[in-house]
């Protein structure tokens, strides 16, 4: 039966150093494997993905330089990624908020008009509020 996941991580990184640099190599690469595959799952988020493969990288490179110039490779994916989810949230458009926005912005219009008081506004702001975001089931 193979080892659990979590245990070989553990132990790979405990002996990586006493393992020669092909089997070292190897044994990180099939790791970082799992690692991504579970992270498209959703088994790992993005952060905790990042965070291992990182310490792969710092338990399989010797060459300083060159974990370094891979290290930061990862973290600029993983940044790019994060931007890019955060542009594509942004982006999307909810027609409940758009339109409650819109009645938001009357409301609020016709009280610094002085046609509504402010105990008016706040009880037709929660009741918009109630009307727009009330659960849709």
């Amino acid at each position: 039966m193979p080892q659990p996941f979590r245990e070989q991580l553990r132990r790979f990184l405990a002996d990586s150093e006493n393992l020669e640099p092909g089997e070292r190599a190897r044994r990180a690469a099939a790791l970082e494997r799992v690692v991504l595959a579970r992270e498209a799952a959703g088994d790992l988020v993005p952060a905790e993905s990042a965070y291992l493969q990182l310490s792969l990288l710092r338990a399989s490179v010797t060459d300083e330089e060159d974990l370094s110039r891979r290290s930061a490779a990862l973290i600029e994916r993983y940044r790019e990624a994060s931007e890019a989810g955060w542009r594509a949230y942004r982006e999307q458009s909810d027609p409940r908020h758009e339109a409650y926005r819109a009645a938001e912005a009357d409301l609020v219009r016709a009280a610094r008009a002085g046609d509504l008081p402010e105990a008016e506004l706040r009880a037709q702001l929660q009741a918009l509020r109630e009307r727009y975001y009330a659960d849709p089931n």
